[in-house]
């Protein structure tokens, strides 16, 4: 759960992040709240609203989409959706660079089988759109040197092993708040914002019951 407040003019930026598997949804106002006032920032002087739109974890996106679309509605201010995969990559480009013929791969875990992944040249491009498959294929898809970051490493390692050509680099399995405010600027103003809308890879893991309905009936 991570939140932060940057302001345009003096590029200070404020925030807090905390690492839990569940909680976000009694943690993630408050802690709004908290960056708000350690910023010295009221609500009425935000401008824009990012979030993520994933891939990742159903309950997780629907906790803070639906928070940032509830402050926009409020607030009367727009709010931008950015992907996972590209955050966590712009992580990477902001500190390191791809040599000639490599590839980066962000690998994020789902919890199953596949991986949610998305493959960018040393332009920061990407070179296909965000999926979820299984090692194999993801190995089929890399060609060249590869650079492997996100929070599934160590699953897919284990399943594919460390060929000479791959790289994994830790460091960059969660997203930046501070990281995320600043691509949501440079969307603004490059007028290419991604509607706050979620990215489901897959259909929710849940069906309809098979007992049998027994409707209620009166005289």
């Amino acid at each position: 759960c991570a939140v932060a407040v940057c302001d345009v003019d003096t590029q200070n930026c404020a925030s807090k992040t905390e690492a839990m598997t569940r909680g976000q949804s009694e943690t993630l106002v408050p802690m709004v709240q908290d960056v708000l006032k350690e910023s010295g920032t009221e609500f009425s002087d935000i401008d824009l609203i990012c979030t993520m739109r994933g891939p990742g974890a159903f309950t997780g996106l629907r906790i803070a989409l639906s928070t940032a679309r509830s402050f926009g509605l409020a607030l009367n201010k727009p709010v931008v959706g950015l992907h996972t995969t590209d955050v966590l990559a712009r992580q990477y480009f902001a500190g390191n660079k791809l040599e000639s013929g490599q590839t980066l791969c962000v690998l994020i875990e789902t919890k199953r089988k596949d991986f949610y992944f998305q493959l960018y040249d040393a332009r920061e491009r990407p070179l296909c759109d965000v999926g979820a498959k299984n090692a194999e294929d993801i190995i089929a898809q890399c060609d060249g040197n590869t650079v492997f970051i996100g929070d599934a490493l160590e699953r897919f390692k284990a399943l594919c092993g460390e060929p000479n050509n791959y790289s994994f680099v830790g460091g960059y399995e969660h997203s930046d708040p501070c990281v995320m405010a600043g691509m949501a600027i440079d969307a603004m103003q490059d007028n290419r914002c991604l509607n706050p809308e979620p990215l489901y890879l897959r259909d929710a893991d849940v069906s309809q019951s098979k007992q049998k309905i027994r409707p209620v009936e009166s005289n």
